[in-house]
């Protein structure tokens, strides 16, 4: 049987970097490359987001992946 991982994402480093960019979902979205769907998944820890645009988020707002999750 398959253990299920919750994970869940640092939005505050998001809507921050956003904020102080003044950066709407959309600019933000071409900005990191990644799809509004994508943005939306990360936004709401949903299961079925890939890493990948997560690495994307990290790298377009010059944080280290592992800031990129909330710590226990």
């Amino acid at each position: 049987m398959k253990r299920k991982m919750e994970i869940t994402f640092n939005h505050e480093i998001v809507e921050n970097f956003m904020a102080e960019n003044k950066l709407s979902k959309t600019a933000f979205c071409k900005l990191c490359k990644i799809t509004p769907l994508a943005f939306y998944k990360f936004m709401n820890n949903d299961d079925s987001l890939f890493l990948l645009p997560v690495f994307k988020i990290a790298k377009a707002i010059g944080v280290e992946l592992k800031d990129m999750f909330e710590k226990d």
